[in-house]
């Protein structure tokens, strides 16, 4: 496919998805500078995030992860709470121009688009031929719209909903193994594992799991000595990931030395987030016709699947 075509095609595909993002949040978008989606619990926090970001390195110059805003004088460690730096960054720029609201609707509706668009190039990339081309949108489609990461996004938890960098590291580890010479994989595999961890740090280490999985399933399927390219490589994007990581793992190691670990015991919330299967096909709770078929279920986390 020519360069010009593989654009065009590729816009247009971003233009779909945007539509969609658009109709499947409405009413946001006739709100967009003046509300965001949540339940007043989390999405205040999160957008209060974006100006804290702003506030603390661009009018403060001072580290975002120290705040005296709160418990003044003494102030606050914002290391395990979820900043969404990412997020933050991004809304450095936009927030003078559309302002504070729209800048953090501009990065959810953003999020849609590329998880959509990420995981519309990871199948794209697995299948063997073009001829199946509408599987890899109707791909994107599934993953970004489904009614689990919906669910999040309209109750406000932001940092949950940033699942867009997911398939583009899944896409570039793939890559990484079968081409192991090539070192612009190697490098936005660690670009994006960097990305997740610092957008939700929860999805890196879900990642990283997902890494060691992969890792071993082709060293069963071809053997330590043809499978050292690519742990070689993957050496290296660790490597990468902890260096760019660094800042905030060695603050959260301070903080653990001096107030012990953040283990929860108990249930947590495990009985509410945990998903099943056709959790992720069924609607959520919020839809607007879900008392025809809802009703909440309470169990036991027997702490294994």
């Amino acid at each position: 496919m020519g360069k010009c075509v593989w654009w065009k095609r590729d816009l247009a595909i971003l233009g779909l998805y945007l539509l969609l993002a658009i109709i499947l949040t409405y009413p946001l978008v006739l709100h967009f500078t003046t509300h965001v989606p949540g339940d007043g619990s989390d999405d205040p926090a999160l957008v209060w995030n974006l100006w804290w970001v702003k506030h603390a390195l661009v009018d403060l110059g001072a580290n975002p992860f120290d705040c005296d805003f709160m418990f003044h004088p003494i102030g606050i460690d914002l290391t395990f709470y979820t900043l969404t730096i990412v997020n933050g960054l991004i809304s450095v720029v936009l927030q003078p121009i559309i302002g504070l609201v729209a800048t953090s609707n501009f990065i959810l509706l953003t999020s849609f688009v590329l998880s959509a668009y990420g995981a519309y190039l990871l199948v794209r990339y697995l299948l063997p031929s073009e001829a199946l081309a509408v599987v890899p949108f109707i791909s994107g489609l599934i993953y970004a719209f489904s009614s689990n990461r919906l669910i999040y996004a309209s109750l406000g938890q932001f940092n949950i909903a940033s699942t867009q960098w997911i398939p583009f590291y899944v896409l570039f580890l793939m890559k990484t193994h079968r081409h192991p010479n090539r070192l612009r994989y190697l490098l936005l595999a660690a670009v994006f594992l960097l990305l997740n961890g610092y957008s939700e740090l929860t999805y890196a280490s879900f990642l990283i799991i997902l890494t060691a999985i992969y890792l071993l399933y082709w060293v069963a399927a071809d053997g330590w000595k043809r499978s050292l390219p690519f742990l070689r490589n993957l050496a290296f994007v660790g490597i990468i990931f902890l260096l760019g990581m660094s800042p905030v793992l060695y603050r959260m190691v301070r903080v653990m030395a001096v107030e012990g670990d953040f283990l929860v015991e108990g249930l947590g919330f495990a009985n509410v987030f945990s998903a099943d299967v056709l959790g992720f096909l069924v609607p959520s709770h919020l839809h607007p016709l879900s008392d025809l078929w809802r009703k909440r279920f309470d169990f036991s986390y027997l702490n294994f699947v």
